[in-house]
């Protein structure tokens, strides 16, 4: 019997142009570091961080993860959000490799930005790389991770935001077998769902919450967290969130 996959999802770090910045009183640097410490013990085959690493896309930003990420072993699998600049991120961490093959499972990153907007859109390259990966790599399992929600999360303000483009996005995902599940950030709270047989889920923020199914915008009390990610040979999926309790 083969031993799962194992992923760490964080997202939406929105780490300030310097160190102390916060995002609704939370210093976002120092409560990365403590979402970071709750995994740092564990073992695991590669850290996703699905955008708005930047709160402004400040190179400045991009250059204090890197200095806390050499601690990490495993691989590193990077996307910008509607925050990030990318010219920036590719300044301080190079090309950002889109798709990456573990095992059983291929991990494709896209990037759903549109001018910086807040609403996501898949361009006709984003689309046309997707369905590229998902021919090529017809044996293997699809974990797809993008910035902006691909469906209604039950919060009207944050539906107003997601993926204008899901229909065509969706076509292609239900064209192939391998598409397992679907992972994103923008939406500040965790969210675990099934269409069609394919896992959709999202992540709290390792900074500041967003209240869930609210039609306005409104924070949370919970902590930041991050997510964690069993990819078995077989397909199945097993998943949970934890947070800093503090």
């Amino acid at each position: 019997m083969s031993i799962p996959l194992k992923l760490i999802h964080i997202t939406d770090l929105h780490l300030g142009d310097k160190a102390g910045d916060q995002l609704s009183n939370i210093d976002c640097d120092e409560s990365l570091k403590h979402v970071m410490n709750l995994f740092k013990e564990d073992t695991y085959d590669a850290l996703l961080i699905t955008g708005d690493i930047a709160a402004n896309g400040a190179r400045e930003a991009y250059q204090r993860l890197q200095h806390i990420l050499p601690d990490i072993e495993a691989p590193i699998y990077l996307l910008p959000g509607n925050h990030d600049n990318l010219a920036a991120m590719q300044q301080v961490f190079g090309q950002l490799e889109k798709n990456n093959v573990l095992g059983d499972w291929q991990i494709i990153l896209l990037d759903s930005n549109e001018d910086n907007r807040y609403f996501g859109q898949l361009s006709s390259d984003e689309l046309n790389f997707l369905e590229q990966s998902l021919q090529k790599e017809r044996d293997k399992h699809s974990l797809i991770a993008l910035h902006h929600p691909p469906v209604d999360i039950g919060s009207q303000w944050m539906d107003a935001m997601q993926l204008k483009n899901k229909n065509e996005f969706f076509a292609i995902i239900e064209s192939y077998s391998s598409p397992q599940a679907i992972i994103w950030g923008h939406t500040h709270q965790e969210f675990d769902q099934q269409r069609k047989g394919v896992r959709l889920l999202s992540s709290p923020s390792t900074c500041s919450q967003f209240l869930p199914r609210s039609d306005q915008h409104q924070k949370d009390t919970l902590g930041p967290g991050y997510r964690w990610l069993e990819l078995h040979a077989d397909g199945r999926i097993k998943t949970g969130v934890i947070r800093v309790s503090e």
